[in-house]
């Protein structure tokens, strides 16, 4: 697709200096550089390469080693095909990166969107079939069974309708497919980034499959692992999307290609941690580096450290150039070529190390409950041991943090140019990081699949007190606040604004008391406890859903009222919280039948232990809706008071 700059002569007479190195900079990059050309064709194949000589060195691919042989189709077919997969996801990845970059104000922009959303849309594609692949090799490979086998395709039913590893593959595959829809049939912004969305999502079940699930400590390593994907796709994804369509950009390059570099920096940090967590869980001692697994981690890790250091130099001294200078432009695209170059093989050994074994292995060990658990069995529960036991959760560590370096920063910002902000909202935000903290790592997080009536109060801490704490600290006023003198890297928030009548009616407390309470009843009142008891997905949606509906609820009834009758709406909500959390109490407290049995029997409890714990529950929801009604009163008036400093200098 060619692209024709629109000018008229009031442009260039407004601006005489400007036509001259605005064409210079747009023409430079129209051809790509042969470097990058032959970095481009390269990569897949170099990819493969690498990935079989890594297992060819591990002994991975060796018949003698494999305790039911597929055949060589299978054992070939499915590294190959997770290689194509990785490509394909990375690439869709970026091209919808890129579209999001992309500046609102540049016109010939919405054409470049365009285009990078119709390429994601072919990436989409091959991702699709790659999944495919992916998953009917993994099957074959599972079961010891050829795919030419009469057998097969029945067996393969049972694998993606019975099994979880089957259920997790074809979900990301469902996933992979909707990108693919939504990408062809609208180029519309606010649908790129529900389709950016969804490849994100796309790429969570992946995490459930390999050494991760498998593992002692697997929550952990499930994390470890979906952040790790996440940050390499968006990394060498939104790279490979910048170099592909540098052609079109023209002068927006130096924009995106800075705005990039920022997400880039984040998802450098995130491998970078992930790859230790990960790396501490599968090796035992230094030892294990000296195995053929050990090598190819060895490997991976210096070559991300490279990555790393080219992304210094690239925002060190090639982007402050590019907007003014050509050849810099030309010397950003040959060293991400490099880049690329080294990413494709980083890609292969990475494949290589999923289907590798592991020097630690994923041997269980004979106590049912750490199995279960992933981390030994802890001491019987007591109050002083909530505040005493810690196990690290990696995502509600990170998740903390992360809220609370935003906070601070944009304070700081803030502060910078002249303002003030309220001490008492700040400590408000830092507070429901603590409880964050605390509820994730902590003691209800050490006992919260170890007791009902622990798992009941982490829920109520990170769907109630979290929520209201962090509403109280104002972050919207703080970034509406902030936003005047330092705009966000790109305006998603406008995007969300499109969504008025949705964003309009989730206001309303009336509606988010009642999205709150149908959480808690599917939660408590469906299959979906046990799910997450034995199941990770189970337990991250239960998390994410009980944090959303509680933010939208605390927000709800945190607004201001600009009529009476929202000012009884949101009593009338707040009654409601406290009836919900009342009823709840009293039907754990009075019901005869055990929540999730399947769970407790696994985990060695007598019923009546059971019952009289899930008495306990009810008796901690009760005093959940007497806390409630204190402290979120309490905490909303607070979020409500006159925000006179932060007005008057605004």
């Amino acid at each position: 697709m060619t692209h024709t700059p629109r000018t008229s002569p009031n442009d260039e007479t407004s601006h005489p200096a400007v036509p001259s190195t605005h064409t210079a900079l747009d023409e430079a990059p129209q051809r790509p550089s042969r470097t990058t050309r032959v970095a481009l064709i390269l990569g897949a194949p170099l990819a493969a390469g690498a990935a079989l000589l890594a297992l060819a060195a591990t002994g991975a691919l060796d018949p003698d080693r494999l305790l039911i042989d597929p055949g060589v189709v299978a054992t070939r077919g499915l590294p190959l095909a997770r290689v194509l997969h990785d490509l394909a996801a990375t690439l869709t990845m970026g091209l919808l990166l890129v579209a999001l970059l992309l500046p609102r104000s540049n016109r010939p922009g919405d054409a470049v969107r365009e285009t990078a959303i119709r390429w994601a849309s072919w990436a989409a594609a091959a991702w699709v079939l790659s999944a495919a692949a992916v998953l009917v090799f993994t099957v074959a490979n599972a079961i010891g069974a050829p795919v030419s086998s009469p057998t097969f395709p029945a067996q393969l039913w049972f694998y993606i309708t019975q099994l979880e590893l089957g259920q997790v593959l074809l979900l990301s595959l469902a996933a992979a497919a909707a990108v693919h829809v939504i990408t062809l049939l609208t180029p519309d912004r606010a649908w790129s980034v529900a389709a950016f969305a969804l490849a994100l999502f796309a790429l969570l079940p992946l995490a459930l499959t390999g050494h991760a699930a498998g593992a002692d400590e697997h929550i952990n390593a499930v994390n470890s692992l979906a952040v790790h994907l996440i940050g390499v796709t968006l990394w060498a994804g939104g790279l490979l999307g910048v170099v592909l369509l540098a052609r079109h950009l023209g002068a927006a390059l130096p924009d995106v290609a800075e705005r990039y570099s920022r997400v880039a920096g984040f998802a450098f940090a995130a491998v970078a941690l992930s790859g230790i967590i990960n790396a501490s869980l599968r090796l035992s001692d230094p030892t294990d580096l000296a195995t053929p697994y050990g090598t190819l981690l060895i490997i991976k890790t210096t070559a991300l450290l490279a990555l790393g250091a080219i992304g210094a130099w690239h925002r060190a001294r090639v982007l402050p150039g590019l907007r003014v200078e050509d050849r810099r432009r030309r010397a950003f695209l040959r060293l991400a070529a490099v880049e690329l170059v080294i990413m494709a093989a980083t890609i292969g050994v990475s494949v290589a190390l999923s289907l590798s074994e592991t020097p630690i292995g994923d041997a269980t060990v004979n106590d049912p409950r750490r199995n279960l658990l992933g981390y030994p069995y802890p001491d019987p529960v007591t109050v002083a041991r909530l505040f005493t036991s810690w196990h690290l959760d990696w995502i509600g560590l990170a998740a903390a943090v992360s809220v609370a370096f935003w906070y601070l920063r944009t304070l700081t910002r803030l502060r910078r140019i002249g303002r003030t902000w309220p001490l008492r909202r700040t400590i408000a935000w830092c507070a429901g990081v603590l409880v964050l903290l605390w509820a994730t790592n902590g003691g209800p997080g050490v006992y919260a699949q170890v007791h009902l009536s622990t798992l009941l109060g982490q829920h109520l801490l990170l769907a109630a007190v979290v929520p209201a704490l962090l509403v109280a600290g104002r972050p919207v006023d703080l970034h509406r606040a902030n936003r005047a003198a330092h705009l966000p890297p790109f305006a998603l928030p406008r995007a969300s604004r499109r969504s008025g009548v949705l964003v309009q009616v989730l206001r309303r407390p009336s509606v988010a008391v009642v999205l709150f309470f149908a959480n808690l009843t599917a939660y408590y009142g469906t299959d979906w406890l046990q799910w997450s008891l034995f199941f990770y997905q189970g337990r991250a949606a239960i998390i994410a859903t009980s944090i959303t509906t509680g933010l939208l609820l605390a927000a709800a009834l945190s607004r201001r009222p600009g009529r009476t009758s929202d000012a009884i709406e949101q009593l009338l909500a707040l009654l409601a919280t406290v009836a919900g959390f009342l009823l709840l109490g009293w039907t754990l407290r009075d019901t005869d039948s055990i929540l999730a049995p399947s769970w407790w029997i696994a985990m060695l409890y007598p019923d009546d232990a059971v019952l009289f714990d899930q008495g306990r529950a009810g008796a901690v929801a009760l005093i959940a809706a007497t806390v409630t009604a204190l402290t979120t009163s309490a905490l909303l008036n607070l979020a409500r008071r006159p925000r006179r400093t932060t007005e008057a200098s605004a």
